[in-house]
């Protein structure tokens, strides 16, 4: 499929672009030599279950940065410390495309998706802020607490919130760039 086609078959619903680390993956308090330094967030796969349900999800993340999902898959592999994924976490993932980008994550958001677009992220670079608040769009950024034991949940709430995520048609004009 062409990049005109894939945008025409998902133009529907907004585009939800993660980050992985810290956001889905979080560091382990201690690790041994047997361990990935991390591990699911408790709240990781009901929460990617959902997303991908209602908007079109995109891997924002250094594993994913040269377009490929490879890095995110092998990411949650290792964090599960499985030889290959378990069958719920395969189906949820293997849908997930990589969005590409070189220095600023921004640069693999499709800032005029016909029916917008949100970015959930735990740490943010400060370039992608700045340029995100002379386009005016800071508030498509959702940034995770790591305080908050239930961060993905509070994200989920937020899409809600904002009138995406419940399955309805709630189509608005996509920020211009």
């Amino acid at each position: 499929m062409t990049d005109a086609a894939d945008r025409a078959a998902s133009s529907d619903r907004p585009l939800l672009y993660l980050d992985i680390d810290g956001t889905l993956l979080l560091r382990r308090p201690q690790t041994d030599a047997f361990q990935d330094a991390y591990e699911p967030d408790p709240d990781a796969l009901e929460f990617l279950t959902w997303a991908t349900a209602r908007f079109e999800c995109r891997w924002l993340s250094t594993r994913c940065r040269n377009g490929s999902a490879d890095g995110a898959l092998r990411a949650f592999r290792f964090a599960l410390g499985a030889a290959s994924l378990p069958p719920d976490w395969r189906a949820v993932l293997g849908g997930i495309p990589a969005s590409g980008w070189s220095a600023l994550k921004l640069e693999g958001i499709d800032l005029a998706h016909p029916a917008g677009w949100w970015w959930v992220d735990d740490a943010p670079e400060e370039a992608d802020l700045r340029r995100l608040a002379e386009l005016g769009l800071e508030e498509r950024l959702i940034r995770l607490d790591h305080g908050d034991p239930h961060a993905l949940r509070r994200v989920r709430e937020r899409l809600e919130g904002q009138g995406r995520g419940d399955g309805k048609d709630h189509s608005s004009p996509a920020p211009q760039p």
